[in-house]
């Protein structure tokens, strides 16, 4: 959908404007503001492997993240 793709940029952009941040802090960053958790373990490895093997790309690979953030059932559903 065009807005969830336009909100993935945006909050990708503002993930990548903080200076001198490693993509760890950036994927704990995109967690917290997008689930309001920190990642488990194994969420944190699998995003940084993705956004590692995107590395040349960094806008693309944490648009990509944002997006799947927002698609998840922690996103979607409160308990």
């Amino acid at each position: 959908h065009p807005f969830v793709l336009d909100e993935s940029k945006q909050a990708a952009k503002r993930l990548l404007e903080v200076p001198n941040q490693s993509d760890e802090a950036r994927v704990m960053t995109a967690y917290r503001r997008t689930l309001g958790r920190a990642p488990t373990t194994a969420e944190l490895e699998i995003a940084l492997r993705f956004i590692r093997e995107r590395s040349s790309d960094p806008q693309s690979a944490f648009t990509a993240l944002m997006q799947s953030l927002l698609a998840t059932i922690d996103f979607r559903y409160v308990k």
